[in-house]
């Protein structure tokens, strides 16, 4: 954003160094213009060209202030040539309701007189253009006279005076039109692509960025008159005069609501935030009533009173107020602060713009071409390529997170999976196989009462077997309803087991050496590892006759040891054939679910040795 904010001050930059001043005003800098107020409105055009009262104008932009007064401007054109001259003279403000201009001879006779105003329709112009224009042949070696007559009822009125050669202005004219093609093309581009994300985001967000797009560069083509003769006569009883108004008032409400849902998305508002939204929102209804109503003050010529001027000129502003109050409490709640520092920047050059535009019409300081229609222009499409470049990394961010929703509802929906899997291989290769063991118990048991041979040893192997099956889905059902234990807590279980799997012999002793008590296991981790555990002991038990079981727990790192090791007689590694041993396939699996290793030692003299390393940072 920095960086595009510097491209924008560069762009300006080498503005500044193009002769604007050829642009309407070298020939009005040379011979000057002259001012008159007249609060009579009686002066006729003798009565102007013999008034001593003139003064300078300081730039060719005017600023007449809220009155009803008519103000003269006066200036001449030499023709130092030897061929006559065309000139046009242009005022820029497509919103008088009188132009009348004047052009007087070096006598002072009247050569021609043009008097237009917003309501005169194209084809009754002198010249058909947006702005009020006045064509004039200067013969050679001779001074031609111009006064030029502006009134604006209730208007602020302000404009330009420009005067041009003829093929200067078709080339100003070709300049212009292709300008706001450009910008009116981007504002398009602009449009269409927060459409497309509208459709594809459903967020109502990318809606009022839409509609601000729409009817701000509605706006600005009816402000500087383009199109005028679309809405020139009015509709549904709004002049055209008032007409220009509607799209600012609905570009504002469709601003307020963007910055809103922009800064502070999902936001309750209370309190006093809340009574000033609500009244933003109220007094721009009222602004759409009066704008239907003004067309009878108009005909009727009513005076408006000040304190509805006030009121009207207090409604414009409060929702610019409200939505800059929007983003203040954004940015100190920290709700959105990235958005509200995206949306000030692209505020920034447009604000200023605003400001020094405002302070210029109040003849604080002489005008500027940096305050021109074109640079305006140029700062509200930089806001809006701000805001568009935020909301595409708003889309892209909420793309992202609806992505990794996804991936994680899948990844959740695996790990379920996984966990089923495991728990049905867990009781399928102990409580099955023990359940297997008591039914060909209950089996041999049946035969034997047949035979009258059952004794009280058959019956006790079977119900031993039975409490080994319900121990194990004891011990699966204890493992899987813990999210995360500790160490300590599987060195508990294993105690357990060795303890009774060892109960009725004192011919092997066993011991267990555990270091690591304090280390967090998630569920899989401890249930598989108490499994490895249980298998190794098993096979010990039916194959090794071994004396001496060790079983040692302890942590290096972010690695967890573990050990069963027997001083029976062992195997050759080299005669096994792992795909008929069914125990030691498990313990592989297990080992590997847990992203660990597990490895075998073993000879026909020395003993078996199982480790597994375990790293605790897959703790699925």
């Amino acid at each position: 954003m920095k960086r595009l904010f510097f491209c924008f001050c560069c762009l300006l930059a080498v503005l500044e160094s193009i002769p604007f001043q050829s642009l309407g005003q070298q020939l009005l800098k040379e011979y000057g213009v002259s001012y008159l107020r007249e609060p009579s409105r009686k002066l006729t055009i003798k009565d102007v060209q013999h008034s001593n009262q003139f003064r300078p104008l300081k730039s060719t932009f005017f600023s007449f202030g809220k009155d009803t007064s008519n103000h003269w401007l006066r200036f001449e054109v030499e023709n130092r040539g030897l061929f006559s001259k065309e000139i046009i003279v242009e005022i820029v403000q497509p919103y008088l309701d009188s132009t009348v201009f004047y052009i007087a001879d070096n006598q002072g006779n009247i050569l021609k007189k043009v008097a237009e105003g917003w309501k005169t329709q194209y084809k009754n112009r002198s010249y058909p253009h947006r702005n009020f224009v006045a064509k004039s042949i200067v013969p050679p070696a001779q001074r031609l006279v111009y006064y030029v007559r502006i009134y604006k009822k209730y208007m602020h009125v302000t404009g330009e005076i420009k005067a041009w050669e003829g093929n200067t202005f078709v080339q100003k004219e070709n300049t212009e039109s292709g300008l706001m093609g450009l910008f009116m093309g981007f504002l398009l581009t602009n449009f269409i692509i927060s459409v497309l994300l509208l459709t594809i985001s459903k967020d109502r967000l990318y809606a009022y960025y839409a509609l601000y797009i729409l009817f701000s560069g509605l706006s600005t083509l009816m402000i500087t008159g383009y199109f005028f003769t679309y809405y020139q006569q009015g509709f549904w009883g709004i002049t055209g005069t008032e007409a220009k108004t509607l799209p600012l008032l609905f570009g504002q409400l469709s601003l307020l609501f963007f910055i809103k849902n922009y800064v502070l998305p999902n936001y309750r508002l209370t309190g006093f935030i809340k009574y000033i939204w609500y009244l933003a929102l109220s007094l721009q209804g009222i602004l759409l009533i009066l704008i239907n109503l003004l067309f009878l003050v108009e005909r009727h010529s009513w005076p408006i009173p000040n304190a509805l001027l006030l009121f009207i000129t207090f409604s414009f502003f409060l929702p610019v107020l409200t939505g800059f109050y929007l983003i203040l409490l954004s940015l100190v709640h920290k709700i959105e602060p990235q958005a509200a520092k995206t949306y000030l920047l692209g505020i920034f050059p447009m604000l200023l713009y605003s400001i020094f535009s405002y302070l210029r019409n109040l003849d604080f300081f002489p005008n500027h071409w940096l305050l021109g229609n074109e640079v305006r222009n140029l700062c509200f499409g930089f806001d809006i390529l701000v805001l568009m470049i935020g909301l595409g990394y708003r889309y892209k961010a909420l793309r992202d997170e609806k992505d990794k929703q996804k991936r994680l509802a899948y990844e959740n929906q695996l790990k379920l999976w996984q966990e089923k899997e495991r728990i049905s291989r867990d009781l399928h290769d102990n409580v099955g196989s023990q359940l297997t063991i008591v039914s060909s118990g209950l089996d041999n048991a049946l035969y034997l009462a047949e035979q009258n041979q059952l004794s009280s040893n058959n019956l006790e192997s079977i119900n031993q077997n039975v409490r080994e099956a319900v121990q194990s889905l004891r011990d699966t059902i204890w493992v899987t309803h813990q999210e995360n234990l500790r160490v300590v807590d599987l060195k508990i279980r294993i105690q357990h087991y060795l303890q009774k799997a060892f109960l009725d012999t004192t011919a092997t002793k066993v011991y267990f050496n555990c270091t690591a008590e304090a280390t967090e296991l998630s569920s899989a981790q401890a249930l598989n590892t108490f499994r490895i555990i249980q298998e190794a002991v098993q096979n010990i038990q039916k194959y090794a006759c071994a004396t001496i079981i060790n079983v040692e727990i302890n942590q290096k790192g972010r690695i967890l040891y573990v050990k069963i090791e027997d001083n029976g007689i062992g195997f050759s590694l080299k005669d096994i054939d792992f795909t008929e041993h069914y125990g030691l396939q498990n313990m592989q699996k297990r080992a590997q679910e847990l992203k660990g290793q597990l490895s075998l030692q073993a000879g026909s003299i020395q003993g078996t040795v199982v480790s597994l390393m375990l790293p605790l940072d897959n703790p699925n």
